[in-house]
């Protein structure tokens, strides 16, 4: 369409990518303005941009990375999530995931490799990128006060810088003027004063930051400097006999700890409580201490990993780093272990849910692990599997509703095994679990096992749902179709 034969793009094209910038601010800011609950709003949002994106790179002919195109199946998973659950980890983390990875789509989607290069994610250096990306600001300057007469052209740069650093020296002198002369203050506010709503203001100057910081970036994906380069930087060379020293240490401190501590790594409820420990102590304190362990080898075994895949290693090394994997998931079985301990003590919560899945997929990868360095798997393509790995796990626990789980867990132990039920905790939790409270009987909270969190003892069932409903009510305003979620409509269908 505005393309040309070669690269670089023409100026109406590229000021065809600044008409994309605006239109996003402007639609970023009609969805998002004075939005209590992300839903529809959210989604269509997401959804309008990454068809406007794709559209405007084909017909501009800037796809370089089809694979890139994956990149919109999680994404599309993380934005129905918000429009069908309401818990803290979707309100709070799913729309920073999203905007990370449209980031991700759109650098990924225009990247240029015409050397053909090795894609591999951990040489990649964004900062360097961004710092390219701030350069284009001046060409957009360029593009929009370009004119057929270059001595005009100039002129109208000049005076637009001229006005640009006299603004800000301006305001300094005048709040100086205005403060030493209560007159000139009032008159300055009559003159100004057009009775303009701050609110619109402020809209104003966040659509033009916004239109000005996607401007800079579209225009510096499609430069032809963005490109995928050979990487500078040289891996760390650990030599053979160091490697194997460090290795062999780290190995016998591990096996010494797994086999002293075996009972108490896999200690069940009879013996916590034969070595006179509460639950906290022995779950929740050894998970923490556990999990620094887990997370600290897991560098460790990258760093000889990648070592060792750009240099060489030797049969010893290999079988060392496979040892050290086995033993660090024995820890991971033990963390998991503890953190069971606690929950059938304690109950479940989002937290220590998080916490068990974490320890499952801490697991799957160092099974995983463990078979690449058996088979020498090249290490640039294990750390781009292991990051694909990590955006499916965030998707499956996203689009899980968690909030419900657990209140139907801790329901069950109630219920089943005749265990306390901290009814405060599951009202605290999203409208995501109302179905699962509405299960609870009235004769439930009249039981001295039961937290009933403010309610008055001898509560009925119906007071019990109703206060939980108002409450979920005041936090989650459902005012227009953009907040519409899923989750909250049922909570606002409930009868009054």
């Amino acid at each position: 369409m505005f393309s040309l034969n070669n690269e670089n793009l023409s100026r109406k094209a590229r000021l065809s990518y600044l008409g994309l910038a605006l239109f996003t601010a402007l639609a970023f800011d009609f969805f998002f303005w004075d939005v209590q609950v992300l839903g529809f709003g959210f989604f269509l949002f997401v959804f309008i941009y990454v068809i406007a994106f794709t559209i405007f790179s084909i017909v501009n002919k800037q796809v370089k990375q089809p694979w890139a195109l994956a990149f919109v199946v999680p994404i599309f998973i993380f934005s129905l999530d918000i429009l069908f659950y309401n818990n803290l980890f979707v309100r709070n983390w799913v729309p920073l995931f999203v905007a990370i990875l449209l980031f991700f789509y759109s650098y990924f989607l225009t990247l240029r490799n015409p050397e053909k290069l090795k894609f591999d994610l951990f040489k990649l250096n964004f900062l360097k990128d961004i710092n390219k990306a701030f350069e284009k600001g001046g060409k957009i300057f360029s593009d929009i006060f370009a004119s057929s007469k270059e001595k005009n052209s100039d002129l109208y740069k000049k005076i637009l810088i001229g006005i640009i650093v006299s603004v800000p020296i301006l305001f300094v002198f005048l709040g100086l003027f205005m403060n030493a002369d209560p007159v000139f203050e009032k008159r300055i506010d009559n003159l100004f004063n057009f009775g303009v709503d701050p609110a619109v203001f402020f809209r104003i100057i966040r659509t033009i930051l916004i239109t000005s910081a996607l401007g800079i970036f579209f225009y510096f994906l499609v430069d032809v400097a963005h490109k995928l380069e050979k990487s500078e930087k040289i891996s760390l060379k650990i030599d053979k006999t160091v490697a194997v020293v460090v290795l062999s240490l780290i190995n016998f401190l591990f096996a010494t700890f797994v086999i002293i501590q075996l009972q108490y790594l896999f200690g069940s409820t009879n013996f916590v409580q034969e070595q006179g420990l509460n639950f906290a102590d022995y779950a929740r304190q050894g998970f923490f201490q556990l999990a620094w362990v887990i997370a600290l080898s897991s560098i460790v075994l990258l760093v000889f990993y990648r070592s060792a895949s750009e240099h060489g290693s030797h049969i010893a090394l290999k079988l060392l780093k496979i040892f050290l994997v086995l033993q660090v998931a024995v820890i991971a079985m033990s963390a998991l272990k503890r953190m069971n301990l606690y929950q059938d003590a304690f109950g479940f919560t989002t937290l220590r849910l998080y916490v068990e899945w974490f320890i499952y997929f801490c697991m799957a990868l160092l099974s995983f692990t463990a078979v690449s360095l058996a088979i020498e798997f090249e290490f640039r393509r294990f750390f781009n599997i292991i990051v694909g790995l990590g955006i499916l796990a965030l998707c499956v626990v996203s689009s899980i509703n968690v909030d419900r789980m657990i209140a139907r867990r801790n329901i069950d132990r109630f219920v089943n095994e005749a265990k306390e039920l901290d009814v405060c905790y599951i009202q605290s939790l999203s409208s995501d679990a109302l179905e699962e409270f509405k299960r609870l009987s009235p004769e439930v909270f009249t039981d001295e096992k039961v937290d009933l969190c403010g309610l008055k003892p001898g509560s009925s069932h119906i007071d019990s749902s109703i206060y939980m409903r108002d409450n979920l009510r005041e936090k989650y305003k459902y005012d227009s179709w953009k907040e519409f979620n899923f989750s909250v409509d049922k909570l606002w269908k409930l009868g009054n």
